[in-house]
């Protein structure tokens, strides 16, 4: 596992941090809401191109990268394979989910 830092905040101006229930396209009572001050460090990524770049700076030998939230959860793969191995064959994998409001 590889955690990647930086020294800056990536996400765009003026954004709201990416936890707030305004980030949320189907969140209930959007409308109703004040936004957030903004919070650039806390935001959604604003820097699309660094998935492009990290795989090639740091993950060059690596068999398959994840990009996945820490609060993500990713349950085991069938058959006792990985979800690396189930993705090798076709090159990638598509994950499907749901949101879950903790409010």
């Amino acid at each position: 596992m590889l955690l990647v830092g930086f020294d800056h905040p990536l996400g765009p101006p003026g954004a709201a941090p990416e936890s707030h229930p305004l980030n949320v396209p189907e969140a209930p009572g959007k409308a109703r809401m004040t936004p957030p001050a903004p919070d650039r460090w806390r935001a959604p990524l604003g820097e699309g191109h660094l998935y492009e770049w990290l795989p090639h700076a740091w993950l060059a030998g690596a068999h398959a990268v994840a990009a996945l939230d820490l609060c993500d959860l990713l349950c085991p793969a069938p058959y006792g394979t990985t979800v690396f191995e189930t993705a090798r064959a076709s090159g990638a994998l598509a994950l499907l989910g749901r949101h879950v409001f903790p409010w």
